[in-house]
């Protein structure tokens, strides 16, 4: 692994800092994603519809499992280009 600038990129990863003798310290840092926002969002639909209409509730439902399924599928998708890559 070669050492990184603080900030700097390299095929989808960020490095942020350095140690105190100097080295890179590679902390991974994932992808921008709206998914996490969005169930959340679902959550929180869900919560609500249950003291409101239950049509909210269906609503936070179909959100929460449709982020669900894209925050997976964007996992899986990211293992195969590591794999492919070989990072």
């Amino acid at each position: 692994m070669t050492t990184q600038d603080a900030g700097e990129t390299h095929a989808g990863e960020t490095y942020a800092g350095e140690t105190s003798a100097g080295e890179a310290n590679p902390v991974h840092l994932p992808d921008p994603t709206p998914w996490p926002m969005v169930l959340a969002l679902g959550v929180t639909l869900s919560a609500a519809g249950l003291v409101t209409e239950i049509v909210v509730s269906g609503v936070g439902v179909v959100l929460l499992v449709v982020a669900l399924l894209m925050m997976v599928r964007e996992d899986i998708a990211k293992a195969e280009r590591d794999l492919r890559t070989g990072s």
